[in-house]
């Protein structure tokens, strides 16, 4: 009796070995469709949230696409180039502009494309550190997604 219990329980224990990745990129792919889609949700009515930084990347973002180089026009029309942030992003956001997008649409989706792969990033990185552990990989998740600060930054037009 003790010894068919073990079997069960050493066949138990192989599967769960065997299977360990699957479940970790099971974990993943469902914590990264939440976080895209709660996003999306977040952000359908009023769109992404401009903060005055934002209006620094939407404004040289679309002077780019224009052509007139990276930066922005002051009050008199001189063209003042784009020294204060990063330009990264004004560049992705020149991209869809130049298909004929909007820019707000563009940051929108851009936003959603970034939070995603910062949900599947980490839980590769915790999958990693925890020898490939589902749990710890979903309840380290279960938090970032719940995270006010991972909220408040990604919904705005930001770097």
């Amino acid at each position: 009796m003790k010894s068919s219990i073990e079997a069960i329980i050493k066949k138990v224990v192989d599967l769960y070995v065997r299977t360990k990745l699957i479940w970790v990129a099971a974990v993943i792919v469902i914590f990264a469709l939440i976080t895209l889609q709660r996003f999306l949700w977040a952000t359908e009515t009023y769109g992404v949230g401009i903060r005055t930084d934002s209006v620094a990347y939407l404004w040289s973002s679309e002077n780019l696409a224009k052509g007139i180089g990276l930066g922005r026009l002051d009050g008199a029309g001189n063209f003042r180039p784009y020294t204060h942030w990063p330009p990264l992003y004004p560049i992705l956001l020149t991209i869809p502009r130049l298909m004929g997008f909007d820019g707000m649409e563009s940051a929108r989706w851009l936003g959603a494309l970034c939070i995603t792969l910062l949900i599947v990033v980490t839980g590769l990185a915790v999958s990693r550190l925890t020898d490939h552990s589902p749990f710890y990989t979903a309840g380290v998740l279960i938090i970032l997604i719940n995270a006010p600060a991972l909220w408040i930054t990604n919904l705005s037009a930001m770097s």
